[in-house]
């Protein structure tokens, strides 16, 4: 009886046993594979932090280039939206009602959407009737911009739509205190003008 006992004791160890090896098995299984995984995480992260320039060493002058253009970019990018306003721009001009549109584009751009519609108020050219409806025709432009150094946009002219008598050729805009903005515009054929404008939508 005591031997029969004894030899159940056995039986029960043994396969305590195996059943431990057989979980260490598969535990050290888990273990190599979970290791293995957080060896590869870890190299992705290294080889991503080497690539990022050092603070230890010297930007080049191309990277300066760039880290101040993207300063200045941001620096003006909340003149971004819909500005309106009108008034006298000049002699030549007379009377002018302007609408800008200003958007944000890639590699530190804006585009920007210029209509300006203005009524001459010069005698001299009030005698010419073309002149006068050619001037009371809205001037539309596209443009492109980008930041200035009066911490504004100067905008260059990519296509003019119904340039009439005195085509845009050139237009900055800078803010003009808390909620204003400023704009200036140039003209190959005439004067050109100046204008306060103010924001109607972002």
């Amino acid at each position: 009886m005591a031997e029969r006992k004894f030899t159940g004791l056995k039986s029960i160890f043994l396969a305590l046993l195996i059943g431990a090896f057989v979980c260490f098995t598969m535990g050290g299984n888990k273990l190599k594979l979970t290791i293995t995984r957080l060896a590869h995480r870890a190299a992705a992260v290294e080889k991503r932090i080497a690539r990022r320039p050092s603070p230890f060493r010297e930007p080049s002058p191309e990277e300066r280039a760039r880290a101040a253009q993207e300063a200045a970019f941001r620096s003006v990018a909340y003149l971004a939206g819909v500005w309106e306003g009108s008034g006298a721009s000049s002699r030549e001009q007379g009377m002018c009602s302007e609408k800008l549109e200003i958007r944000a584009r890639p590699e530190n751009q804006f585009s920007g959407y210029v209509t300006l519609t203005c009524i001459p108020l010069a005698p001299w050219r009030m005698g010419n009737a073309v002149s006068v409806l050619l001037q009371r025709s809205p001037h539309s432009s596209i443009l492109t911009g980008v930041p200035a150094a009066n911490h504004g946009i100067a905008f260059s002219v990519d296509k003019n739509i119904g340039a009439g008598e005195c085509p845009v050729t050139n237009l900055n805009a800078q803010a003009f205190g808390a909620a204003q903005l400023a704009v200036e515009w140039k003209s190959s054929k005439c004067s050109g003008g100046q204008m306060v404008l103010n924001r109607i939508g972002q």
